[in-house]
């Protein structure tokens, strides 16, 4: 018999120091928790009884050196509580009759430390219950021997039911024959102690049979090699033999070492002790990682072989040295039996896949971005970390096509480098992968003085493997000086930071390894967000134990953790918090007083608005430096902290030494509060002890979970208080249902009310009025108090009164009835109504500047004003009639326009303190119904724009309106209502919007221009921050007409540019040549692709000189100075609506003296004005030699331009340079005609500078 090897290579036992001679020093690993799930796993599926499962225990503890403590571990897991204690016994006697036999054996008789074995030795009790000394002072040959007790113990367990003698059991009418072998099987190992009596008076032939049946039904494509066991019953007997285990030369990966080994039988479970040398490192499905081979042990038994397709199965048949009889019946069976060859190879083979997710690419195109050139220090720092990187197996050697730029930056306060890639072009091509884990957990809902464990993995994007498939994709070049050499080139194995999908990957990843974990851990709580993993356990004994597993699930997909790093011990620092036994708090947080620009406050209020849940800083607390954030939109624009601001921080810092929040106790429902005084309203979730107060003895009866805000910005410009509630109270119970699972026992609103308690009707009529709280309680089955419980935190606070008063009524009222209306172009705001005693119309006219909603919310002001008694009021302004329906203690939020804000705020004031009840109505203007209502609205619309009933206004009226409404220049009055210059300059002069502006005229300059519409176009975009987002206002205009278009969009790049260009071609036609500027946008290849698809020949102009752009410069001028002189008018429109008006204007209303038409009339033709009669002969000047050339017909002209044609094309000049030219006749120096030319010359040059 072959003795096994005294030092086995496989866990839970490790022996090392081995080498050189050295003493062997054992350790102790539990064991793995997938073995004991798997073990599990068979045990409930198939049986205790099964071959499978006693195949698969057999070969996890044959395979290793199991102490007591590990045996109670497994058999603890696959029994129950009373089976195990009736196992623990069965297993004690079996060792109490086993200990003299071992004191005589001088192997066993006494430990590692000279004292005599005893029962306490092999149970793991007493002096020896701790895993180490079991480990290091009990022999191993009687820890062999304690082991197969256990397995004896186990498997001579009576099963459940009634026992049935073997030579009773029957097979059944329609039970399977392989099935009723298995129920006899299992009723004589449990109820049969000698097999060699019973075998003696049995058929030698039988087992032979039974074998040669099963057979039969095990079919399957794929030979492979299964354990056999002689000494125990199952499909096939184990041979006795020894298994070598070693690497594979020919298909054994290169990062992979296998250990060298024997192992005694064939195991079902193989174990293999390998090494990586870069880990991780991913193994794929199918890949042979070693080759086992078996050596014929001394008893010559057989080995399993594939035996060649018989029938339509392909059973395993084993190989006996004696000849069977019954070959008959394998005859009608149609079995043979075959001889094997000696021993053969066997493959050890990768059957599971690495856990790794496959990015999704937009393209397969390469993508390949350069390396920039890097200074010798940083070159020598990329150089170090490449090399650290590269011994850590992170990055290999690569060719691929792929490219990305690498740098590197020091790290703040320490002679440290760190490698960063510009992985942004790669990410363009990367599918996003959705968000697994939206948020962080929440500490508050560990139960209080529950056991806390906080696990810190290092670097955990370097342990979790690329896809192969995916990792030459991100691949880098390390450059050299001067390209002395060339350069090397690598790509990453793991995660590369920066790249967009690697925290969805690691967040999958680590919840991969930990979802076993979660399924043993019982009551036990774990908590997982990125690297940072919390373990949290009623008793120290589960927190342990669970710890353990997650220990040992991260450092078996290769993750390091540093035992420093592993807080066992309060307080737990956990996502930037500091977890107590009962409280939680933030960690110490970093104020910076000195604050001098917007990012500075923008990252104040973010670390502010991070704590908040947990300390309670409310809105009204930190509005001061909420109100730092307005202003200008540069992130240097400058801050200083106001004294408001600092008082503000003064807070913060009081309530971060005071307050803190709570973990829960899993015994008590959870309440919400509603706290705080308008306009910025705040909620407690909390949970609440009832402890009398004689008792409380110091105990705060109040539990902290989270508090709950509002937006500081809300949405609506009015906002009414019920609204605020049923915000909260919305947002509360979305937040309880995402920490907790639950809803709330009760939600304290406080109610004002003048006596007595709330009523069902009440309440009934407080969410019949307001549509957000019916929707904030819907399916609420809770309580709800109108009471604040008796807290000092509730009574220092200032306290809300959710008021029930309501004087505005749903029905109408028998009382005055009046009616509202306003007019934009009379700027007349009207309320008008019928006197009861006179029963004459009375009247209320004023003039109101700006929109006719401001202007009727005026007269609806003066309506509240002059009526306290009971009233109706009818208007004909939705918008109006919303604002008074909600006015009643509404919440304002702040607007730009302080005219309309002045009328908000008095309109707010004066409903909320009204006494007498009014009743608010929306009718259609303009109808022709009959009745009271329709009529008094007539009188109103009649009273707003008496105009519409009275005779037109004279001409001079009319171009006094119009110019009201677009502010066209005084050429485009006289040319649309036929007035004098002097009529237009005054209506000009007397616009107090033009006054501020210049009125734009006709453009001026020597660029070269169109000859014709749609010849020549400029481009370019120009800023106009009142659009806000949409302040890129791309602008074109043609050259020869001056027809503008623009249009607003949120960027200025190429996609924007192209959209610009799409309208600007459905307004005005395609042009031949396009003229920008040296802008990204327009030397981008998308924008060169886009005009060469229509046709369109693009230039550019000298860098960085505007003048080569004047047309187009002066156009967004003349674009802004009409946008301001409408603001007034259009201020409350969208910015797509403010500039259609302008063009408008520019386009159809504005003009020239020289040319009484506007641009869109030159740009289509329509204008005869326009057309060239004759080209007049000119002579030019010639600025370098100072003389003249010459004579050259004239195509074009105008106020400081001209064009000539030359021999070399047209010519486009100033027109100083340009003289009529006058030919001199033969033999007389008189001149006519040329006379005449040259008055008429400086007299349209006259005039033309006077216009100017």
């Amino acid at each position: 018999m072959h003795e096994p090897s005294p030092v086995p290579l496989v866990s839970p036992v490790v022996y090392k120091g081995s080498r050189g001679g050295q003493r062997v020093r054992a350790i102790h690993h539990p064991f793995p928790q997938s073995t004991i799930r798997d073990l599990c796993k068979a045990h409930r599926d198939y049986g205790r009884d099964s071959p499978y499962f006693r195949g698969l225990l057999r070969s996890d503890l044959d395979a290793a050196v199991v102490i007591p403590a590990d045996l109670k571990q497994l058999f603890s897991c696959l029994l129950d509580s009373t089976e195990f204690k009736l196992w623990v016994a069965a297993w004690r006697q079996q060792l109490r009759e086993a200990l003299p036999s071992l004191l005589r054996d001088p192997e066993t008789a006494v430990d590692d430390n000279g004292n005599p074995l005893t029962l306490e030795h092999l149970m793991g009790e007493g002096r020896w219950a701790d895993p180490s000394d079991q480990t290091s002072d009990i022999p191993i040959k009687a820890l062999q021997i304690a082991r197969e007790h256990a397995v004896s113990a186990f498997f001579g367990m009576v099963p459940d039911g009634p026992v049935v003698p073997y030579y009773k059991i029957m097979q059944g009418a329609k039970e399977s024959f392989t099935k009723f072998v298995e129920r006899l099987t299992r009723a004589i190992e449990v109820q049969v102690t000698e097999v060699a009596s019973i075998l003696v008076t049995s058929s030698r032939h039988e087992p032979y049979r039974l074998r040669l049946t099963e057979a039969l039904y095990l079919r399957t494509a794929d030979w492979t090699f299964l354990s056999i066991n002689t000494k125990e019953q199952g499909a096939w007997p184990v041979q006795g033999k020894e298994l070598v285990i070693i690497g594979d030369c020919k298909y054994t990966p290169q990062e992979v070492e296998i250990l060298p080994g024997v192992l005694i039988n064939n195991p079902g479970n193989l174990v293999l002790w390998l090494r990586c040398t870069h880990p991780p490192t991913f193994i794929p499905k199918g890949q042979v990682i070693a080759q086992i081979i078996p050596t014929r042990g001394p008893n010559n038994t057989p080995v399993a072989c594939p035996v060649q397709a018989i029938t339509e199965e392909r059973p395993r048949v084993d190989y006996y040295k004696e000849p069977l009889l019954g070959r008959d019946l394998m005859s009608q069976w149609g079995v043979k039996i075959d001889i094997p060859d000696p021993s053969v190879e066997i493959s050890a083979a990768s059957i599971d896949e690495h856990p790794t997710k496959k990015l999704n690419w937009l393209t397969n195109k390469p993508v390949w971005v350069e390396q920039w050139p890097l200074s010798k220090p940083k070159l020598k720092a990329l150089e170090e970390l490449v090399k650290e990187q590269l011994a850590k197996g992170h990055i290999v050697e690569t060719d691929s096509p792929w490219n990305s730029p690498v740098f590197v930056i020091q790290k703040p306060g320490k002679d440290k480098w760190r490698l960063l890639q510009d992985l942004r072009q790669i990410n363009n091509v990367i599918k996003d992968m959705g968000s697994l884990q939206p948020g962080m957990p929440s500490p508050t809902m560990l139960p209080q003085n529950w056991q806390l464990a906080v696990i810190d993995i290092k670097d955990c994007f370097f342990q979790i493997p690329l896809h192969p498939d995916d990792a030459p994709r991100f691949a880098f070049s390390v450059p050299t000086i001067n390209r002395e050499a060339p350069r090397r080139r690598y790509h990453w194995r793991v995660l590369p930071q920066g790249m967009k999908n690697s925290p969805v990957i690691c967040q999958w990843y680590v919840a991969s390894l930990l979802s076993p974990v979660r399924a043993a851990a019982g009551q036990a709580i774990i908590y997982h967000y990125m690297d940072d993993v919390l373990v949290c356990a009623p008793n120290d004994d589960m927190l342990s134990h669970v710890l353990g597993l997650t220990v040992d699930a991260l450092v078996a997909a290769g993750f390091e953790l540093q035992e420093e790093k592993v807080q066992r011990m309060p307080p737990w620092k956990y996502l930037g918090l500091e977890i107590g036994r009962r409280t939680i708090v933030p960690q110490k947080l970093a104020i910076r007083t000195k604050v001098s620009s917007l990012a500075d406050v923008h990252q104040l209020c973010g670390s502010l608005n991070w704590v908040r849940p947990w300390l309670g800083l409310t809105t009204n607390d930190l509005a001061p430096l909420f109100n730092l954030l307005k202003g200008g939109e540069e992130l240097s624009s400058p801050r200083v902290l106001t004294p408001e601001a600092e008082k503000a921080l003064e807070k913060v810092q009081d309530a971060m030494s005071k307050r803190q929040a709570h973990r829960i106790d899993p015994e008590l429902p959870f309440k919400f509060i509603i706290m705080g005084k308008l306009p910025h309203l705040h909620g407690m979730i909390f949970q609440w002890k009832s402890i009398p107060k004689k008792d409380r003895e110091g105990n705060d009866p109040l539990l902290i979970i989270e508090w709950v805000f509002l937006s500081h910005h809300r949405s609506k410009r009015m906002t009414r208080p019920q609204e605020l509630v049923a915000e909260l109270i919305r947002k509360a119970r979305f937040r309880i249902t995402e920490l907790a699972g639950c809803d709330f026992e009760c939600i304290h609103i406080p109610i004002g009310l003048r006596s007595g308690q709330i009523s069902k009707a009440m309440l009934e009529h407080l969410l019949q009025e307001n549509e957000a709280l019916q929707f904030a309680l819907d399916s609420f089955t809770g309580q709800i108090s109108i009471h604040r419980p008796a807290h000092k935190i509730f009574n220092s606070e200032t306290k809300f009164i959710l008021s029930l008063k309501d004087v505005r009524s749903r029905r109408p009222l028998k009382a005055l009835t009046v009616f509202t209306d306003a007019s934009g172009r009379s700027h007349k705001s009207v309320l008008t109504w019928k006197d009861p005693q006179t029963q004459q119309w009375e009247a209320d006219i004023a003039e109101v500047e700006g929109s006719p909603q401001v202007a009727e919310l005026a007269a609806v002001v003066r309506a509240f004003e002059r009526f306290p008694e009971p009233f109706n009021l009818v208007t004909d302004s939705a918008y109006v009639a919303g604002v008074v329906s909600r006015a009643d203690q509404a919440i304002l939020q702040e607007v730009s326009n302080i005219a309309l804000y002045d009328l908000l705020s008095k309109l707010v004031r004066l409903v909320s303190h009204r006494e007498q009840p009014y009743f608010v109505m929306h009718t259609r203007s303009h109808t022709d119904l009959p009745g009271f209502i329709a009529e008094g609205n007539r009188k109103a619309d009649a009273l707003a724009a008496p105009a519409e009933m009275a005779t037109l206004p004279n001409i001079f009226m009319q171009a006094k309106l119009s110019h009201q409404l677009f502010h066209q220049n005084a050429p485009g009055l006289v040319r649309c209502f036929h007035l004098t210059r002097e009529q237009a300059r005054a209506i000009v002069a007397a616009c107090p919007s033009c006054s501020q502006q210049a009125v734009p005229t006709l453009h001026a300059g020597v660029n070269p221009r169109g000859l014709r519409s749609c010849e020549v176009w400029q481009t370019d975009v120009t800023h106009f921050p009142q659009f806000g987002r949409q302040k890129y206002v791309h602008v074109s205009v043609d050259t020869f007409s001056g027809a503008v278009f623009a249009s607003a969009h949120t960027g200025e790049k190429a996609g924007d540019a192209i959209k610009h260009l799409i309208h600007a071609f459905s307004f005005m036609g395609i042009p031949r040549e396009l003229k920008t500027d040296n802008g990204p946008a327009y030397k981008s290849r998308e924008l060169r692709s886009f005009l060469q698809q229509w046709g369109v020949e693009h230039k550019t102009g000298i860098p960085h000189s505007p003048t080569g752009q004047a047309m187009v410069e002066r156009t967004h001028g003349t674009i802004k100075r009409v946008l301001h002189q409408q603001q007034r008018v259009l201020k409350t429109e969208s910015p797509s609506v403010r500039l259609a008006r302008a063009l408008f204007t520019i386009n159809f209303l504005n003009c020239s003296y020289e040319g009484l038409n506007p641009p869109i009339v030159r740009h289509f033709g329509a204008s005869s004005l326009f057309g060239v009669k004759e080209r007049p002969q000119v002579v030019v000047r010639d600025p370098g030699s100072g003389g003249t050339e010459g004579p050259h017909d004239l195509v074009t002209w105008g106020r400081g331009y001209a064009c000539v044609s030359t021999p070399t094309g047209p010519k486009w000049i100033p027109a100083k340079w340009v003289r009529p030219y006058v030919p001199k006749s033969p033999g007389s120096g008189k001149i006519n005609s040329p006379q005449v030319t040259v008055a008429a010359w400086r007299r349209k040059r006259k005039t033309s500078n006077e216009e100017s």
